[in-house]
């Protein structure tokens, strides 16, 4: 290649601005979408690559064994496990990392943020330092903090936050250092950072003695020469002899432990740690539709870069007289599609970084970095990839000109195998588009299906308030009390957490009657209103009524659900009323009610097997049933909040919206799916019309001839539909099965289907079809109306 090679390929791009300007375009587009994939997948993909050799960290996770229905591992720990750690002998240095969602105060201004709990070798241990100030003292004094630079500029703005003083439940703490703000997929997010110790954490001493309280993280960083097999093997052993293990029924034991212990190093935390189930499976997913919709556009730019080599080849045979040899020829034009590549892939980052904001709001997702170095080298190298590949079949066809036969204006026609080669690409494309649109549909479908499901109660009317962590039990009756006097509230519950929304599962032993089978099950707490309030009648016996029984530590009274019916051995709900059994504790309880399963976890969960109790424990979560006007009911629970509880900032939402945003994410794939489909519709229905053009231009002569010998528009409107129909049925017989088979692969997540049949299918060919026939109606008219006298001159 040389100076003048790229002189002559920039002057024929500038020459021919109407296709040179389609071409960066359609591929930039392309990019642009790739781009915005890529770096949603590169940071959900990957996190805390900031942090001090975080090969060496890891998160330590347990899993314990279930009651038939499986139990998954999760990173919330039980804080003295610590200990036991230190005193294992493991070469690793181990910290604590609790977090709770609390109210800030500074001033007039309440802000929820989210405040961490640490040891005081966490800096260390992570490799972070302060921006300024001295985090020491906030990892070490009861009543300091430090903030990170996001929450001091919104509790400071420009002002310096140093010996500031903050209010925290209740408690002044005073601001002695600031640290960076942690990136969106950090696993370790904090506004504020104290000590263990710290005046502001209201269950301190149960989360830090409690080995059945499972809510921190323990982080462990491997010492020099120590591996993560021994490792973990030794935290095993550390755990199977700790005081979880008297706590564990020996019926759940896995593989004769009491739980299972491993260490997830860091950079593994977004594909195999806990609560990374599908994470694997959606963003590899996103890559390959990222390349997918690169193949498409690349595709159109062969069929568009084909039809104008072949329009070129008198240029061609010219520049071969002029002694340019075959490889010349292909360097050229290999050298032009790596330039429209180039410039379509900065174009492309010009768009992504246009719509990006706009994208992000509509779909609820954050990136730290769009565009940094490493991510444009990339989409660069990548370009120069794209535009070897998409030339290499234009630059050949070019180097093959005859050069007698150019001259003399006879065009070399493609081959038969090229211009199959094209229809393949072309019907490729439409598989993609025909595929794409029906998962697009089946997710939407699939996830209002999920949202709008019965939950076993009337969701509409009810309103979710969060008490502030620590509210004594006197407290939350009276503020209960209080909601009841606002006109248009029905009925107002306490309980440990909403049904729906799974911010809290209680698990206890139960002894199996009969057997003596000691069962681990799912415990809810609830007041006497809660059923209630909820709407939900018993099958059989009676549910908790406030006049007949009272919310105290004692009491033996318990309402089963059906599928805790059946895992404690009873036939019926008739037959379960009235029997005792007992807890691991060998307690007594007295089932007085059956009632529906109600569904406490999304659709993906199957429902639990769960006993209610009416005890004072964690009944931190208030649920009302509003029957008159909702804004205003809201309204005023908002002005009440601010009398009760004036340094807290209040949690109001309404369960229905809860519900429907535990599908979020499935809701932004349907969007992205959507947006995927249609643009491959598009460039699929661009290429067709390129391919058209093409077509009826090539077989001009042949439909004159077919019109010479009588045939009809009918018959030539039929040729080009039997032509172009039978790529678009070659494409959906691709792209069907396919999409068929990602289709079952989500579903497959889910313990109940939409009612989808075979509408997917149905939409997917509709659109592709609309489009074929947008795509090549301008040249099936051309064909229909061509001029014999004018197609034989030519």
């Amino acid at each position: 290649m040389s100076p003048t090679d790229l002189r002559m390929t920039v002057r024929q791009l500038w020459q021919d601005p109407a296709y040179s300007a389609v071409v960066v375009l359609g591929l930039a587009i392309a990019m642009a979408i790739a781009l915005l994939l890529t770096a949603y997948v590169r940071q959900n993909s990957t996190s805390d690559d900031d942090l001090l050799a975080p090969d060496r960290l890891a998160r330590v996770e347990v899993k314990y064994g279930g009651t038939g229905e499986g139990r998954k591992w999760t990173a919330a720990m039980m804080m003295p496990f610590k200990e036991a750690i230190e005193r294992s002998g493991a070469p690793v240095q181990a910290v604590r990392f609790y977090t709770r969602d609390l109210s800030v105060r500074v001033g007039d201004q309440v802000l929820g943020l989210r405040m961490a709990f640490a040891d005081q070798t966490l800096p260390a241990v992570l490799g972070i330092q302060p921006l300024t100030g001295d985090v020491s003292r906030a990892l070490s004094q009861p009543d300091a903090v430090a903030l990170s630079s996001r929450a001091a500029e919104k509790l400071f703005g420009r002002q310096s936050p140093l010996g500031k003083v903050v209010r925290v439940q209740g408690h002044t703490l005073q601001v002695v250092a600031v640290m960076p703000t942690r990136p969106a997929n950090s696993h370790f997010q904090y506004d504020l950072l104290a000590s263990l110790g710290s005046s502001a954490w209201a269950n301190r001493q149960e989360a830090m003695d409690d080995w059945g309280h499972h809510a921190g993280r323990i982080l462990v960083r491997l010492l020099p020469g120590a591996d993560f097999g021994q490792v973990g093997r030794t935290l095993q052993a550390a755990f199977d002899v700790s005081p979880r293990r008297e706590q564990t029924s020996p019926d759940t034991f896995i593989d004769g432990h009491p739980g299972l212990i491993r260490l997830i190093p860091v950079p593994r935390l977004a594909l195999d740690g806990a609560d990374s189930e599908g994470n694997r499976v959606m963003l590899t997913g996103l890559l390959l539709l990222a390349g997918l919709i690169v193949l498409l556009a690349g595709i159109n730019y062969v069929n568009l870069s084909t039809v104008r080599t072949l329009r070129r080849q008198r240029e061609i045979g010219i520049r071969k007289v002029l002694g340019a040899a075959p490889g010349q020829i292909i360097v050229q034009f290999l050298l032009e599609s790596c330039l429209v590549a180039v410039l379509a892939t900065l174009f492309g980052m010009l768009l992504a970084w246009l719509v990006w904001p706009v994208l992000a709001e509509l779909m609820n997702v954050k990136l730290d970095t769009l565009l940094d170095a490493p991510m444009v080298v990339g989409a660069l190298l990548f370009a120069l990839l794209v535009g070897g590949l998409s030339g290499l079949y234009p630059a050949w066809l070019a180097s093959q000109v005859a050069v007698a036969q150019a001259l003399a204006g006879r065009d070399r026609q493609e081959s038969r195998n090229g211009l199959w080669l094209r229809r393949g690409l072309t019907v490729v494309q439409f598989a993609a588009a025909v595929g794409l649109s029906a998962l697009a549909v089946v997710v939407f479908l699939q996830t209002r299906f999920a949202s709008r499901m019965d939950p076993g109660f009337d969701s509409h009317p009810l309103l979710v308030i969060d008490l502030a962590e620590g509210t004594p039990f006197s407290a939350q009756e009276s503020i209960q009390r209080a909601l009841r006097r606002i006109p248009g509230i029905a009925a107002v519950a306490r309980s440990a957490d909403a049904p729906g929304r799974a911010w809290t599962h209680v698990h206890r032993s139960l002894i199996q009657p009969g057997t003596g089978k000691n069962l681990n099950i799912q415990v809810e707490m609830v007041d006497t209103e809660f059923f209630t309030t909820y709407g939900i009648k018993p099958l059989a016996g009676r549910v908790f009524d406030a006049s007949r029984d009272q919310v105290v530590k004692d009491n033996p009274n318990v309402v089963l659900n059906q599928r805790a019916l059946a895992l404690l051995g009873f036939r019926s709900a008739a037959e379960a009323v009235g029997r005792h059994i007992q807890d691991g504790d060998g307690v007594d309880l007295v089932v007085v009610g059956v009632i529906p399963d109600i569904r406490h976890d999304s659709l993906r969960e199957p429902a639990a097997a769960i006993v209610y109790r009416a005890v004072p424990e964690l009944l931190g979560t208030l649920t009302l049933r509003v029957s008159g006007d909702r804004q205003a009911a809201k309204a005023a629970i908002h002005q009440l909040w601010r009398q009760y509880f004036p340094d807290e900032k209040p949690y109001v939402a309404w369960l229905d919206e809860i519900i429907t945003g535990r599908y979020q994410t499935d809701l932004q794939m349907a969007k992205v799916l959507m947006v995927a489909g249609g643009i491959a519709t598009l460039i699929a229905g661009y290429g067709l019309y390129a391919l058209a053009a093409y077509s009826v231009r090539r077989r001009e002569r042949e439909i004159v001839i077919r019109k010479l010998y009588g045939a009809g528009r009918g018959q030539i409107l039929l040729l080009m539909v039997r032509e172009f129909g039978v790529l678009l049925l070659a494409g959906a017989s691709l792209g069907l099965p396919l999409a068929l088979f990602a289709i079952e692969s989500y579903l497959v997540g889910f313990t109940a289907r939409a009612p989808i049949g075979l509408w997917p299918v149905l939409v997917a060919l509709l659109i592709a079809g609309l489009v074929a026939l947008t795509a090549t109606l301008r040249h099936t008219l051309q064909a229909m109306t061509l001029q014999p006298g004018r197609a034989l001159q030519g």
